[in-house]
């Protein structure tokens, strides 16, 4: 991938799916909204063997009335512990794994744009002339 289709990158997923492919984890937690009702089930499962039922309710009550189930994203941070995936939230994200691909060098060459600057090149001690330019 070019910097020029890592900036083009405009859903989470994609950005989660990039990051993962090279070994970066920062999205793991990084669920999609119509992922959420399976990891609160797998949550309820999980938690109705070490509490009461009393406990649970007290969970799924402050769940029903406090949580925004509307989103495309969230981010799992523990038991019934979700918080929405922002606009900002991405953008903050996206900012981090430009800076850790820069990096880690993990850009392709663009032809587009990279054509003029080759990385194994010996710097130029004098610039060329014009007829070193055009002679043949």
């Amino acid at each position: 991938m070019t910097r020029h289709e890592f900036e083009q990158i405009t859903d989470p997923w994609d950005l989660k799916d990039f990051m993962e492919d090279h070994s970066n984890w920062d999205l793991e937690n990084l669920i999609t909204g119509t992922d959420l009702d399976r990891y609160i089930d797998d949550d309820i499962r999980d938690y109705i063997d070490y509490h009461s039922w009393g406990s649970l309710y007290e969970q799924l009550q402050w769940l029903y009335e406090e949580f925004d189930t509307g989103c495309d994203y969230y981010l799992c941070n523990g038991s019934f512990d979700y918080t929405e995936f922002t606009d900002d939230d991405f953008e903050d994200a996206k900012a981090r794994a430009l800076e850790w691909a820069l990096e880690e060098d993990l850009f392709d060459p663009d032809p587009d744009t990279d054509y003029l600057y080759d990385p194994d090149a010996e710097p130029l001690s004098t610039p060329p002339s014009v007829m070193d330019i055009l002679a043949p």
